[in-house]
């Protein structure tokens, strides 16, 4: 791992200036990078001609991991650069929870919370302790991550910097890596983080304000996460946000003014992931179908069983779901897909309720490597 080497103001501002020109032509590339940073620039089959400096600025500014130009020029006349020998060392300390060691290392070389990954990520450090988007094996958050997360916030990380760790855009902030991360949610440790990028004044609904770090976290099955985010400030304003908490005042509230069917489904689904059968319950009231497709992937169950919500697959199954239904992608049965995916109790709760694809589920439980699944098959294949 490498630092990226910071370029000078001057050959910033030639960057920006060539975009620029490059905007006014409509060079293709130069289209994509801008639509990256202004989703509404250019319009379909209307591209808008001229781009300011300023915003050509913003986009050089915002490709590089900054909010804004200003931000980039400071950064650039302050002189950050980090070796990568130091930055390599920091990211040891992030990953293992070594708090004294990362003081230390801030001690002696304070610009290293504003130091960047050579990885085309561009990760800073407080977006190494959200473990989402950066290298495979660097993804790994420790008990005592969200006293890390302070250490380098004390030290003056910038909270809502950005990364290309999915692509480019506004939505790759630290608090939106932590909301749909696996490890720091597994660790036991998501939601404290959020309290505490939350207090540093991170960006509650997005750098956009449209909502998207929650509606992330729902969509991505991390409740705790988002009720989080809610505690902190979040707007709940959709039928999806309001499902995944289960807050079943304010869907009542919003099923009022919209039963869209695409809306209800999408409520439903997330419901599923999250756990949440009082709202689902509701929607399917309110007309969603349990057996829809959403999105082109499962349905409501399939979606309980792969973020392993036992419970709201025998809420779904109690209200009629259909144990036949295969995943739009997968082309799995419930059975199947609870097979594949190492859900023991659910494998379980289902061959109790007659799920009878028993060779299917087999092979997949057998090629997945889970003993204790195939034998449940097993042994429903014999007795049946």
């Amino acid at each position: 791992m490498q630092t990226t080497p910071v370029l000078n103001v001057d050959q910033l501002k030639s960057q920006a200036r060539e975009l620029q020109a490059g905007y006014g032509s409509l060079n293709g590339e130069t289209l994509r990078r801008v639509r990256c940073h202004f989703a509404d620039r250019p319009r379909p089959n209307s591209p808008v001609k001229s781009l300011s400096l300023s915003q050509a600025q913003l986009v050089i500014a915002r490709e590089n991991g900054f909010k804004s130009w200003p931000r980039l020029k400071h950064h650039t006349e302050a002189g950050k650069l980090v070796s990568a020998d130091v930055f390599d060392r920091a990211v040891a300390t992030v990953i293992g929870g070594d708090a004294f060691g990362l003081s230390r290392l801030i001690s002696g070389n304070p610009r290293i919370v504003h130091g960047r990954s050579a990885s085309k990520h561009g990760a800073t450090l407080l977006h190494y302790v959200a473990a989402n988007g950066i290298e495979d094996n660097l993804q790994k958050t420790p008990p005592n991550a969200p006293e890390i997360a302070r250490i380098l916030i004390r030290a003056g990380a910038e909270i809502d910097a950005l990364a290309k760790t999915y692509g480019c855009g506004l939505n790759q902030t630290t608090l939106a890596l932590l909301v749909s991360s696996f490890h720091p949610a597994h660790a036991g440790v998501q939601a404290e983080f959020v309290h505490v990028l939350a207090a540093a004044g991170a960006a509650i609904d997005g750098l956009s304000d449209d909502g998207y770090p929650l509606r992330l976290a729902i969509q991505s099955g991390y409740p705790l996460a988002a009720k989080a985010l809610v505690e902190e400030g979040a707007r709940v304003d959709s039928i999806a946000d309001a499902a995944g908490l289960g807050e079943t005042d304010q869907l009542a509230i919003l099923i009022g003014e919209n039963t869209e069917p695409r809306l209800l489904q999408e409520g439903l689904a997330f419901a599923s992931r999250c756990g949440e059968s009082g709202t689902a319950d509701m929607l399917l009231k309110s007309g969603a179908d349990i057996d829809f497709l959403w999105d082109g992937g499962g349905t409501a169950v399939h979606d309980a069983i792969l973020w392993d919500r036992s419970q709201m697959v025998q809420f779904l199954v109690a209200s009629g779901a259909d144990l036949d239904m295969k995943h739009g992608q997968f082309n799995a049965t419930p059975l199947d897909f609870a097979s594949y995916n190492g859900k023991v109790d659910i494998v379980r709760f289902l061959l109790k309720q007659g799920a009878d694809d028993l060779d299917v589920a087999l092979e997949s439980a057998v090629t997945q490597g889970y003993a204790e699944i195939a034998d449940l098959l097993m042994q429903a294949r014999r007795d049946r």
